[in-house]
């Protein structure tokens, strides 16, 4: 019973892992993505058996024998249901934008940020006097002049409270309370501290968050250099930058403050050039990295990052060991299995994060997509 639950369990990774990457190449062609579901699996296990003896010369001469003969045997006649899922709820889930809360909720998780922001972000407006005037978009083989693939890998994401009245509470030693308030803390949060009563060393700090905050990032120069460009555009509106007029595009101060996933933040100078990020959809992750495959494979962009691990790399009729491998359009599109500690070991060997983009892709469908059809029962084993 502990192996065929075992085994159905793998049977369902696979399955997930194998359409994710099906959809992936099935994107690289510029094709339409599906998706489908195991709404429940139901392990039916038989056994029977039998015992029996063989006798001999029990009468009449020689000595008399008796040979004991068991036998027995297992069945497993698994059943299982697999729907579409098209509904009106997964779509809208897949195509909803990745929300701030849910990267916050990642990098708290300890994702690197540095294969996250690739991944998630779409494009980064350029803003002045609260009207975009330019983007900066993340397309592979297709980057806005001035960036590079490696620019997004630059981007940086700060964490903070999701809502007002959000609570987060840390004891540490008294010492440490202060450094805990320190960068500017103090005036997005109420603060109490208590000393505890079990330890009198130590201080349990108490914030609570004043009002919203979206999430923050800091982001490259080349972005500032980039947006600053749109400002000198022949073809402007020049009476959209009327506090432009005396200046150039060089003078312009750039704002500190990136709101990630919303609207311009309402202490942002008007007369400064600021930067919105627009998060991709679930469904647009999978369609980046099908345009990141074709280009790739097209020589249009490196596959690995500048430390030199691989983002999201599939091989084409490659042989050997797969970890995730799907058939398409004649060929065999597969992920390398990598062992333990490849490079660590000093194999000489990348880290390839291919495997945990699938796995990031496993979970924000999980989380973007709330539809009942979504939701399979667990799989059971009947003993018979």
């Amino acid at each position: 019973m502990t192996s065929f639950s075992v085994d159905y369990n793998r049977v369902v990774a696979d399955t997930r892992d194998r359409m994710i990457l099906l959809n992936v190449v099935r994107s690289a062609y510029r094709e339409p993505t599906y998706y489908t579901a195991f709404t429940q699996i139901e392990g039916s296990l038989s056994m029977s058996g039998s015992v029996g003896a063989d006798a001999a010369n029990l009468i009449g001469p020689g000595p008399a024998s008796v040979t004991p003969t068991v036998s027995g045997s297992f069945a497993n006649a698994p059943t299982f249901a697999i729907i579409p899922l098209n509904s009106d709820e997964f779509s809208k889930g897949m195509l909803a934008p990745i929300g701030p809360d849910t990267i916050r909720l990642f990098l708290s998780q300890g994702w690197r940020p540095k294969m996250l922001a690739p991944l998630v972000v779409q494009k980064v407006e350029c803003l002045y006097q609260d009207q975009v005037i330019g983007e900066v978009r993340n397309e592979p083989g297709g980057y806005t002049p001035g960036v590079t693939a490696a620019s997004f890998e630059k981007i940086v994401f700060y964490t903070g409270p999701l809502a007002k009245g959000d609570v987060y509470t840390a004891t540490v030693p008294g010492k440490d309370a202060m450094k805990l308030l320190a960068g500017g803390a103090l005036d997005k949060f109420d603060i109490t501290e208590t000393a505890s009563p079990i330890d009198p060393t130590l201080t349990t700090v108490t914030m609570t968050a004043k009002a919203d905050q979206n999430l923050d990032a800091r982001l490259p120069q080349e972005f500032a250099s980039t947006c600053r460009t749109f400002l000198t555009k022949p073809n402007r509106e020049t009476s959209s930058f009327k506090g432009l007029v005396e200046s150039t595009a060089e003078a312009v101060s750039v704002s500190g403050l990136i709101t990630a996933g919303g609207d311009r933040r309402p202490d942002a100078p008007r007369n400064e050039l600021s930067m919105n990020i627009v998060f991709r959809s679930t469904d647009g992750i999978v369609y980046y990295l099908g345009e990141r495959l074709r280009a790739t494979m097209e020589g249009k962009i490196p596959d690995t990052d500048t430390d030199g691990d691989v983002l999201f790399r599939v091989g084409r009729d490659v042989p050997g060991a797969a970890a995730v491998a799907i058939d398409h359009r004649g060929s065999r599109w597969s992920i390398y299995a990598s062992d333990i500690g490849d490079r660590e070991a000093g194999s000489g060997a990348i880290v390839d994060r291919s495997l945990q983009v699938i796995a990031l892709l496993n979970q924000l469908i999980s989380a973007q997509t709330s539809t009942k059809e979504f939701s399979r029962a667990p799989a059971t084993v009947r003993v018979r």
